[in-house]
């Protein structure tokens, strides 16, 4: 089985996300909630927003979709966006949360589960991790000194940097073997980007790799319509086990991660004239 587990986290978020913006909807538009005032807040609009493309990209098939404009085409990642999206959510929501409402435990939780999401999906690495820990630090000690309660601001610092520090102290043979994963994936992508500039349109030919004649067409497919292995099987009438060994053989080969670098690599070579 594909490992889509994106997918899943991005489906749930987004029915997540609608049922928040309805139940905010009505809470103001009734007047249940006593405690508020009754306005529609403008962060509503942006759970929506977030929700209804979250729910599209996790329901839908493709992993990528290209748009002409003026003729020039532009390729999106579907599973890149979903899972910056899924990322934007909680850490927009722990800094609103956190300016909003001081004292409030909700920002804390937001900004962990939005740091082990950034890490887990290779968003960044330690610079990411420390930015982002420090945007939440700055906006944490400056809503409380907007309340009068600066202290209350540095006793919720000294706690959320005992939690966090646990959780490092704990995954630190983790956290190193992700680290250095990244790096070795970043460098493995610019020797891609190196090979591919002594390439022109003209040159690239997939002939001059040791591809069998299934793979050239698998490879061909890809290229061409961006399938995915399920669409490929039904393509050739085979079963998608057999698609996701030659799709590896090709990666070997090729001596790339996946298949959006095996089609930047290849695609000009399908280009018709």
């Amino acid at each position: 089985m594909e490992r889509k587990y994106y997918k899943i986290v991005g489906l749930m978020y987004g029915i997540i996300g609608l049922v928040v913006f309805v139940l905010n909807f009505i809470t103001t538009s009734t007047g249940i909630d006593d405690a508020g005032d009754h306005v529609f807040a403008w962060w509503n609009w942006l759970i929506l927003f977030l929700a209804l493309l979250l729910i599209i990209l996790s329901l839908s098939k493709k992993n990528s979709g290209v748009i002409t404009v003026f003729n020039t085409s532009f390729t999106f990642n579907f599973e890149k966006i979903n899972k910056i999206a899924q990322f934007i959510c909680p850490t927009s929501f722990a800094i609103i949360t956190t300016l909003s409402t001081p004292k409030s435990q909700w920002g804390m939780q937001l900004i962990f589960v939005s740091a082990l999401m950034g890490l887990k999906y290779r968003l960044f690495g330690r610079r990411g991790l420390i930015i982002l820990t420090s945007i939440f630090v700055i906006a944490m000690q400056y809503s409380s000194y907007l309340v009068g309660d600066p202290l209350g601001g540095l006793f919720a610092l000294i706690f959320s940097g005992f939690c966090f520090g646990s959780v490092v102290i704990l995954y630190t043979n983790e956290l190193n073997r992700y680290f250095k994963m990244a790096i070795d994936s970043k460098e493995k992508l610019v020797q891609i980007k190196e090979r591919m500039k002594k390439y022109d349109k003209n040159t690239l030919n997939p002939k001059d790799y040791p591809f069998t004649p299934r793979e050239a067409e698998i490879l061909e497919i890809l290229c061409k319509t961006h399938s995915s292995n399920q669409e490929i099987a039904d393509k050739l009438g085979i079963k998608i086990f057999t698609v996701k060994s030659h799709i590896k053989n090709i990666f070997d080969k090729a001596g790339v991660d996946d298949r959006h670098q095996l089609i930047d690599l290849f695609k000009f070579s399908y280009i018709e004239d």
